[in-house]
């Protein structure tokens, strides 16, 4: 209960959060966006734990798969939130009943990179040119505008990178980095 408690209770606080920045955006209000050294797991953790109640994720499991000692990266965790969120409910939405969806965390270079890994059906070639462009939605209730905003994020206001891997009838793989220091 105290578990459920601290999830409804994080969630309302990171919607007001978006709601008021959302707010200063149509206001023209600059407001400062504050990024900050820390451990990305903890993120992770949360983003998890506010999507088992999720469509797409129903009877899915999701993993963290953390590789190394420090995962700290410098983020804004909000927006990361965000972009997780986007990335996992995809991947779940093409992971079978009783699969998993795999979220690695490795760190090298200076720089963190999360996977998050599914092996659903791969995405086609001819749908592959298109899929950070806004509006193109695989999902009847979609509006194509996930994939682009998690791009913005991370590599606008995180000078980070956004990619994906994928082999039809295999799976795919959506990483991206962000800088540790």
């Amino acid at each position: 209960m105290e578990q459920c408690q601290h999830v409804v209770e994080t969630v309302r606080t990171n919607l007001m959060e978006l709601l008021d920045s959302s707010l200063n955006h149509v206001k023209k209000i600059k407001t400062e966006y504050v990024k900050s050294k820390q451990s990305i797991l903890p993120v992770i953790e949360e983003t998890i734990a506010g999507l088992t109640t999720h469509p797409q994720l129903h009877n899915k499991t999701i993993s963290i798969l953390p590789e190394g000692d420090s995962l700290d990266a410098v983020f804004y965790p909000l927006d990361i939130q965000r972009v997780l969120q986007n990335l996992i409910i995809n991947a779940g939405y093409v992971t079978e009943s009783g699969g998993q969806v795999d979220v690695r965390v490795t760190q090298n270079n200076g720089l963190l990179k999360v996977s998050v890994i599914n092996k659903g059906c791969g995405i086609p070639e001819d749908v592959q040119g298109y899929l950070f462009k806004d509006t193109l939605t695989t999902k009847k209730d979609g509006n194509g505008l996930g994939l682009l905003s998690c791009k913005g994020i991370i590599e606008e206001n995180h000078q980070g990178k956004l990619w994906f891997e994928t082999e039809v009838g295999k799976g795919t793989t959506f990483h991206f980095t962000l800088p540790a220091h």
